[in-house]
């Protein structure tokens, strides 16, 4: 748990772990500080950078964060950059809030993770919930900015405004591959080009 203190980080910045290249399983943790990262840019509010080698099932559950999150690009309130390297690699991310404000100067900006980029489409993220605003030049999502490879997620909502020049959805930016079921929306999404309420851009998605 991290309690009110603002922090500045180089490659990845990460409100409770910077990076992680094995099995990752975190519960229930907090940060309550803002979190700031300027170079190669992956933020989030509990961990920035996850690139997953090993086929048990990492797992990201219960963890809140309530402040602000900045990065060049992939920043999320929970997780700015969520990857594998195989088809059995997968998460499961549940339970999660953020309420701080979440930007991505350049791309992959999401209230919960910022891009989902792996070749599993088995990931379960559910019952997740943003509240603060979310921005980026591209691919802003009230729940993940840019959801690339495929999953599902279910139950899950978003209040937060959502801001981008083009591909903003209240809960996805940018989907490929992915469900989406039993979600929620109560927000605006403000975007110039390829907007929606719950996906702004869809490729072979339900």
């Amino acid at each position: 748990r991290q309690e009110h203190r603002n922090t500045e980080h180089g490659a990845f910045g990460g409100g409770i772990v910077g990076a992680s290249y094995g099995l990752i399983c975190l519960n229930d943790c907090e940060n309550h500080g803002n979190v700031y990262c300027e170079k190669r840019g992956d933020a989030g509010g509990i961990i920035a950078y996850i690139n997953k080698q090993t086929t048990e099932k990492g797992y990201i559950i219960g963890c809140v964060n309530t402040g602000d999150v900045y990065g060049l690009d992939y920043a999320g309130g929970i997780a700015g950059d969520v990857g594998n390297n195989s088809d059995d690699q997968y998460y499961h991310i549940a339970q999660n809030s953020n309420s701080g404000e979440i930007t991505a100067e350049q791309y992959d900006a999401g209230g919960i993770i910022g891009r989902l980029s792996t070749d599993a489409t088995n990931h379960a993220i559910c019952g997740n919930s943003n509240s603060g605003a979310v921005h980026a030049n591209s691919c802003a999502g009230g729940i993940i900015g840019y959801m690339e490879g495929g999953g599902n997620i279910k139950s899950s909502g978003n209040s937060g405004t959502i801001t981008s020049n083009n591909n903003a959805g209240g809960i996805i930016g940018y989907a490929e591959k992915s469900t989406v079921q039993n979600c929620s929306v109560n927000a605006k999404v403000d975007v110039v080009y390829e907007s929606g309420g719950i996906i702004g851009k869809a490729s072979d998605t339900v």
